[in-house]
């Protein structure tokens, strides 16, 4: 039992406490009435971002439409449609080829109608590979032929050449870009090009891949890969890779290009800082500057091979796809001469290689 002292001391700290004050209750307020969620299938289909092309793979009419209105009035109301937009053709192709619906990349084909399936385009490549494809026995024959073509390529070309089946679908892989392309490009933009090539055995079945991105913005706006035959070497790949997507970019275009690549060879030598020495590479070095004075800014230089990766793998899928027999037409030195040949335009007013500058900085 507590003491009497201890009684009257906790007595005394009893009084002491204040009641504890319970704050007043928050109103509440009355839950409103949900609205009924609206039926899906009258829900409006909204665009998807920035896009520049729309694969249609399910719909009224499935094809690439270049606008949103036109994709909205395949897909719009028609039950279970199948659509994505894509920033290039080639992206959105792909889409409908994964979908058995097969698009050509030519712009006198009219974009947005139904077209061959993927087992007619199919057949249709592996023929053309047959009738392109070399088979070598040996090493040496394959030497001799490259010689000898060495030799062809050197000659120039007369006037304007009677256009092959190869350079017909180059071209129109060209127009098709351009076409698609070029009214989103204002005036006096500059795309940033990364290439790059891929040969097997060197000299070998050979490759060429580029990527192109928008300098402003940092948007990929197309991409280059193309098959180039049996017998060629790696330089002549990466040579072919860097005048592929020149040419891409001036069809899209672009007044100012600035060029990546991981070859320090290729580099230097369309900055005119080198000299060309090997003959089998001397007529893709004389294209290769054609291209470049098309524009009225270029820069080049080059990069570390990790850096170059995207264009590195889209000449090894270009490969890869021959091999498979999906895909396209070969790329050759004459059909892309005959391409740059088309509105040539002379050379641009501001070429910023290190040579001009210099020269410059001499006067």
């Amino acid at each position: 039992m507590l003491g009497l002292a201890a009684r009257r001391l906790l007595a005394a700290s009893l009084k002491t406490l204040k009641p504890r004050r319970v704050p007043p209750a928050l109103p509440i307020a009355p839950v409103a009435a949900l609205e009924p969620l609206p039926n899906v299938n009258r829900l409006t289909i909204k665009p998807m971002g920035k896009k520049s092309h729309y694969a249609v793979a399910r719909g009224r009419v499935p094809g690439i439409y270049l606008s949103w209105d036109d994709c909205a009035a395949q897909v719009q109301g028609y039950r279970d449609n199948l659509y994505k937009g894509f920033s290039s053709e080639l992206e959105a192709s792909r889409f409908l080829e994964q979908h058995n619906v097969a698009v050509a990349l030519d712009s006198e084909a009219a974009l947005g109608r139904s077209l061959p399936t993927a087992e007619e385009e199919k057949r249709r490549r592996q023929a053309s590979k047959k009738k392109n494809s070399i088979k070598y026995s040996s090493i040496e024959d394959c030497r001799e032929d490259f010689e000898e073509e060495r030799r062809l390529s050197e000659e120039e070309l007369v006037g304007n050449p009677v256009p092959t089946a190869a350079m017909t679908s180059r071209q129109a892989t060209h127009t098709a870009t351009t076409t698609t392309l070029k009214t989103l490009v204002p005036p006096g933009s500059t795309a940033r090009m990364q290439f790059d090539g891929a040969s097997k055995r060197n000299p070998g079945p050979a490759a060429l891949g580029a990527v192109l991105y928008d300098a402003a913005t940092g948007f990929e706006v197309g991409t280059v890969k193309a098959y180039m035959g049996e017998c060629f070497t790696n330089n002549q790949a990466e040579y072919a890779g860097l005048i592929a997507g020149l040419q891409a970019a001036h069809d899209m275009g672009y007044d100012s290009i600035e060029v990546q690549g991981d070859s320090k060879l290729i580099v230097n030598q369309v900055l005119g800082l080198w000299k060309v020495k090997n003959e089998g590479l001397m007529p893709y070095h004389k294209l290769a500057v054609t291209m470049k004075n098309k524009f009225k800014k270029f820069r080049a230089k080059q990069v570390p091979r990790a850096e170059n990766s995207v264009a590195d793998a889209l000449g090894n899928e270009a490969i890869r796809e021959w091999n498979e027999g999906v895909g396209g037409e070969m790329w050759t030195l004459e059909a892309a001469k005959a391409a740059a040949a088309v509105a040539v335009e002379g050379k641009g007013d501001d070429m910023l290689s290190e040579r001009t500058l210099k020269k410059q900085k001499l006067k």
